[in-house]
């Protein structure tokens, strides 16, 4: 198909579909037999990126060429949308599928209709744009770009907001829940909050030092922030500084728990701390140096940290250790399973691990040649799938067998039936190439050995020189002669 690298690989919503995109300028429709439906060509140039419409019936790609490029599932080109000066980096459908956004590196985003007429252009931007999102209710478009400022616009144009009251670079920038405000964090060391006509609700000021992160509440009345000043801020929604917490020294990461009435923290000093709302100290939980990261498991009973000396712990919410866990090495991930009974880790020297909320290696999965890059528990919690650095992305079940292999870099698409893999040059001078396969889950391995032994019947039954014990294992009753 593709002549050259193969740079994206996404299938469609109701997943019928996949289309690629090619630094040979063409992105590629397929079935999921693997027969080739359209060829959209166009483009001159590398195709950046490639975006199903929400309800599947049209693709938008953006590309080096300056422009962004509108098609039907059958390789008509709609719509080319022009205009920009440069690469063209992001391309957005509305919520309601009706526009497309899209910006570049010129510092305009520029908003279209679907039979390609341009409905506005938004200037104000100082820069490349690099982020561009519409609002959950498809009213508003918010972007972000490299000249330290966030903006919001109307769908005709009109910049609502510039959201310019940081001294310094914005690192943060999101919706809250309900898509009624805007949170915007820098390197100043403040937190502010707009609403959608651009007023600035609140300032939450406190931090010394660059801000890192911020997060809404799951509920959307609370904001988190944590700052490399060593300190976890809780504020209300009008700038009211509800809690400070703290760690000794810089903070990586702050997390609500799924019911949202306890904040994790975690620092470069080696600890975890969990708190409740009113910034009290609720539990410390510590590793041998630098932790990576905490989790918390779906129904907020227990929190999984791993740390940079090569375990993975458990600890329920009053801090006590529940459970170490290993490798031989640094540990790269910790996934608990669905139904949170379990848990997955993945490390440099190449196996991943399950275990149970006991400590109890329950299955050692291995294969990989180098490091595992991705573990991930299917939708049912019955298998996992590993993605490595040797090329190969793996399926296995709850017992470390390895149920299916796939060579190439691996998708998964959302319901597992089908795993899209990109397979790179042979060294031969053939180029990527994508391949769909069926995901081996062990359902449908039971699926086809039962129809398998279905069609043997007939021949295990009349052949005499079948072992009784092979007519066995399709459940065929033995022989009297033998």
């Amino acid at each position: 198909g593709h002549q050259g690298n193969v740079n994206e690989v996404v299938f469609s919503p109701d997943g019928t579909q996949i289309a690629t995109s090619g630094a040979d300028g063409t992105v590629r429709l397929w079935d999921l037999a693997g027969n080739q439906v359209a060829v959209m060509e166009g483009h001159q140039g590398n195709v950046n990126e490639v975006v199903f419409s929400p309800d599947g019936t049209q693709i938008a790609t953006s590309g080096e060429d300056s422009t962004a490029r509108l098609w039907d599932l059958v390789g008509n080109q709609v719509a080319v949308m022009e205009g920009h000066q440069g690469s063209v980096w992001k391309v957005e459908f509305s919520p309601d599928g009706t526009q497309i956004a899209m910006s570049g590196e010129d510092g305009t985003i520029r908003l279209w209709d679907l039979q390609g007429n341009e409905v506005a252009v938004m200037e104000g931007h100082q820069g490349s744009v690099w982020e561009v999102e519409f609002s959950p209710d498809g009213t508003y478009i918010a972007t972000g770009g490299t000249d330290n400022t966030a903006r919001l616009w109307d769908l005709q144009g009109n910049e609502v907001a510039v959201m310019e009251g940081h001294q310094g670079d914005i690192d943060q920038e999101l919706f809250s829940p309900d898509g009624t405000h805007i949170a915007t964090g820098g390197y100043d060391g403040t937190v502010r909050l707009w609403d959608l006509a651009g007023n600035q609700v609140a300032v939450m000021e406190g931090h010394q030092g660059i801000v890192k992160q911020v997060k809404f509440s799951p509920d959307g009345t609370h904001l988190a922030t944590c700052g490399q000043d060593g300190t976890v801020r809780l504020w209300d929604l009008v700038g009211n500084q509800v809690a400070v917490m703290g760690h000794q020294g810089y903070i990586n990461e702050v997390v609500f728990s799924p019911d949202g009435t306890h904040l994790a923290t975690r620092g470069y000093e080696g600890t975890a701390r969990l708190w409740d709302l009113q910034g009290n100290e609720v539990a410390v939980m510590g590793h041998q140096g630098y932790i990576n990261e905490v989790v918390f498991s779906p129904d907020g009973t227990h929190l999984a940290t791993r740390g940079y000396e090569g375990t993975a712990r458990l600890w329920d919410l009053q801090g006590n250790e529940v459970a170490v866990m290993g490798h031989q090495g640094y540990i790269n991930e910790v996934v608990f399973s669905p139904d949170g009974t379990h848990l997955a880790t993945r490390g440099y020297e190449g196996t991943a691990r399950l275990w149970d909320l006991q400590g109890n290696e329950v299955a050692v999965m291995e294969g990989h040649q180098g490091n595992v890059n991705q573990v991930v528990f299917s939708p049912d919690g019955l298998q996992i799938a590993t993605r490595g650095t040797d090329d190969t992305s793996r399926i296995w079940a709850l017992n470390g067998q390895q149920i299916a292999q796939y060579e190439g870099y691996g998708t998964l698409r959302d319901d597992w039936q089908y795993i899209a893999v990109i397979l790179p040059p042979d060294g031969l001078g053939n180029n990527d190439v994508v391949k769909l396969w069926p995901v081996y889950t062990l359902d449908r391995i039971d699926e086809l050995l039962a129809a398998a032994c279905q069609r043997l019947t007939p021949y295990l039954t009349q052949n005499p020189d079948i072992s009784n014990e092979d007519r066995a294992l399709c459940g065929i009753p033995p022989r009297e002669d033998e």
